[in-house]
Parts: C-alpha cells; structure tokens; sequence
C-alpha cells in the first residue's frame, strides 16, 4: 500500500515582467512528496499530477504551462524537463524536484523546488503464537523494541467465552490476563498492521494467536504447552522480588504499557526503585517462557 506524506516547502515566488491577474496566485509552497518502499529498493514512481494541483490553486490548467526539472539551473533555463506524462523515477533519496510555471503568454514565471522521498517499509519479525491457562498473563508484544518510529494497529477476533483482552489498540499489546470460562480450549486471534510513525508507511500485516486453556485442563496443560514454570515472592513487594525457577537464563520486568525496564539474569531482582503499581515479570530459559503479574508497594 502506497500512501503520500506531504510536507511544506516554501520558496520565493519570482515574477517577471508584468504580473497578469491571477497570476499571484500561483503556489510557490509545494508539498514533499512520499511513498513507501514496497520493494526495499528505494526506488518509486511519482505521480507529480498532484503538485500540478497544488501550484494552480484551482486555476484554469489551460492558461499556464507547467515543467518538472532536476535543478534550479534547468528549471530557470526551461531546459531538460522531465516526467512529461507527471510520473518520474527517482534517482536518489531524497530527491530535489524543480518546477517551472509560466502562463501562456509568457509574461509570468514561477520558479518553485518539492522533495520526493521513499520511505522506509516498515517490517517486523514474524509473532510467535502464546498458549497460557486460564486467567494466566500474555507476554507483551512491543513493536517499537528495535526502531523506535514502528508502532502498529491491531485487532482482536471476538471470541465469547475469553475475557480480559481488548477488541483494538494501538501501539503495543500489553500483558493481559484472559480468562477461559468454556469448558473447551478457546483461541483469539491478533491481527497487526506495522506502520511508520514518522512516514505514515504500512507494512505487511501480521497474525499471532493465544490460546487459553479452561481451568480444569491448565495443570496438566503446563508442561505441554512448553511454558516455564517458576514462581515469584514475596508479591507484593517492596524491594526485592525472588524467582524460584531453577533454569532461569534471562528476566525482564514491564510496566502495564509493556515497556521493559529491568533485564537481568538473577534469581533476586531489586525493583525498589520502581514506583508503586502492577507490573509484570517474563523468566526465560533460553527457550520457554512465562509471564506473572506482581504488585510494587
């Protein structure tokens, strides 16, 4: 998907000779334009009828006449004009487009410059799907942990007998405790759509699902679901919170935004400089995981 991101540049507008009615209003400040990098080759055809728009202001095309150049010299020289059908291929990123406008009776120029950019396509790693038990914590899914201009919408299916989880958002999914209340193993799924917060680009969407175990079937669905067993004390806490899991490789505390803010590799984790509040704690051997909610105090 191709979206354009416009930016104000403004230029001086430069008249020469006599000025004919209307012909101050030709715009000199010319949006950049943007598209997204579909194919990571940051190269992209630019329809430039839009910045055509842009200059006449709702003016009568007929009456002037309208030339894309790559430099100013060319522009002012009416030399070398390029993309006479308005779609051009870049040839750098960004790139400095220059407009040439006069009307008909060439007594009117307008000399104006936009940037056409190609953004980076966002892109995130493929989700892998949680199974927890009933009324159990997911493990948060950040989609700014590497690149801090990714962020994402999503959707969750309406699933009736699970409870807790949000039917959308935006930005991170935080830890949420779903509750199974069927009898059965019920599953929802999350959609994501990554985008760029910067550029407005959309990447390709991802799904990942959780499923929940009823209460009935979660002791013996533990060590099948591959998820790590441990347990933590004391919860609440004040200073220290302990870890009894005996293949403990790695820890990590988030807030409710899902923002990590201790990563240690300790059976004892001094949270004492953590404001009161609820937070969760992700223990990893290196291959299973699981996450607990805690109570700071």
């Amino acid at each position: 998907m191709k979206n354009f991101i416009y930016f104000i540049l403004v230029t001086p507008l430069i008249c020469l000779g006599q000025v004919l009615e209307g012909c101050e209003n030709i715009s000199s400040a010319l949006p950049d334009l943007a598209l997204c990098d579909d194919d990571n080759d940051g190269i992209a055809d630019f329809d430039l009828t839009f910045v055509k728009d842009e200059i006449l202001s709702g003016q009568d095309p007929s009456n002037y006449n309208i030339s894309f150049h790559v430099s100013q010299t060319d522009a002012e020289n009416n030399t070398s004009p390029v993309a006479a059908n308005a779609v051009y291929t870049n040839l750098s990123n960004p790139q400095a487009i220059y407009t040439r406008t006069t009307d008909t009776n060439n007594t009117c120029l307008s000399i104006s410059s936009f940037s056409i950019i190609v953004e980076e396509y966002p892109f995130l790693e493929p989700i892998p799907d949680q199974e927890i038990c009933h009324c159990d914590i997911t493990s948060p899914v950040l989609f700014n942990s590497t690149n801090p201009n990714i962020s994402a919408d999503w959707v969750a299916t309406y699933n009736p007998y699970l409870y807790g989880y949000l039917p959308s958002g935006t930005g991170n999914i935080d830890g949420l405790e779903i509750c199974n209340v069927s009898v059965s193993t019920e599953t929802i799924t999350f959609t994501i759509d990554p985008f760029n917060v910067v550029s407005g680009c959309y990447g390709d969407s991802l799904v990942f699902s959780v499923t929940v175990f009823p209460v009935e079937n979660c002791t013996a669905s533990v060590t099948d679901l591959s998820l790590l067993n441990f347990s933590i004390y004391p919860n609440p806490t004040k200073d220290y919170l302990n870890i009894d899991c005996s293949s403990l490789e790695s820890v990590s505390v988030y807030n409710i935004l899902g923002k990590e803010l201790i990563k240690d590799n300790s059976n004892r984790i001094n949270v004492s400089l953590l404001s009161k509040g609820v937070y969760f704690i992700k223990v990893s051997d290196g291959i299973n995981s699981s996450t607990k909610k805690f109570i700071k105090n």
